[in-house]
């Protein structure tokens, strides 16, 4: 009997290559919130690629880091029909009310590894904040 050798094997063509994550998304906002999974994902990876400061509170996240998280987020490609300075508006909400779960997922680790304080400035988060 012979096997098969398209057992296990994908079929079909994977994505293409530079197509954006939001490409042909529509951004869903109710109640001035994000409800597309996909565009909260994706916020949350443009922060965590772009943090570049110890910043521990939201108040002290300066306002231009925000307008570029703001601006790489839409070159990501959602579609969205809200009006530019709202849909600003909802991402700024959006990042500030996650931002304190955000730095403690990225700030925990060290704080689990290292006890001192002296060991955790030593060993900043590879993405992270370098001052901790």
């Amino acid at each position: 009997m012979a096997e098969n050798p398209q057992v296990g094997k994908r079929k079909g063509r994977g994505p293409g290559k530079g197509v954006k994550p939001g490409h042909n998304t529509h951004l869903e906002v109710h109640d001035n919130r994000i409800i597309t999974a996909k565009a909260t994902h994706e916020i949350y990876a443009i922060f965590k690629r772009s943090i570049n400061g110890p910043w521990v509170q939201f108040s002290q996240y300066p306002d231009s880091e925000l307008q570029s998280l703001i601006a790489r987020f839409k070159d990501v490609g959602f579609t969205y029909s809200v009006l530019e300075e709202h849909l600003n508006n909802i991402i700024k909400d959006h990042v500030k009310r996650l931002f304190p779960s955000w730095m403690y997922e990225i700030r925990d680790p060290i704080f689990k590894k290292y006890a001192s304080i002296n060991d955790r400035v030593s060993h900043p988060p590879p993405e992270g904040p370098p001052t901790i």
